[in-house]
């Protein structure tokens, strides 16, 4: 939160790569199966969701194009 608000990310890639590093250790850190494991999976999915339907062609500075 502190990083959006701060203006951190030059990018929307710089973005995504942070929330990946972000699921990528709570799958690392905590055991497969567990509540925050599952749920970083689940929260995973849910975001290329949305990156597919928002950012991916819009634009924004490092967005795909679509």
């Amino acid at each position: 939160r502190k990083r959006i608000g701060s203006n951190t990310y030059k990018n929307a890639a710089a973005y995504k790569d942070d929330l990946r590093l972000m699921f990528d250790n709570a799958r690392t850190y905590n055991q497969e199966g567990s509540l925050v494991y599952v749920d970083a999976e689940e929260m995973e999915k849910a975001f290329e969701g949305a990156w597919d339907r928002y950012v991916v062609g819009s634009g924004l500075p490092g967005a795909p194009d679509g």
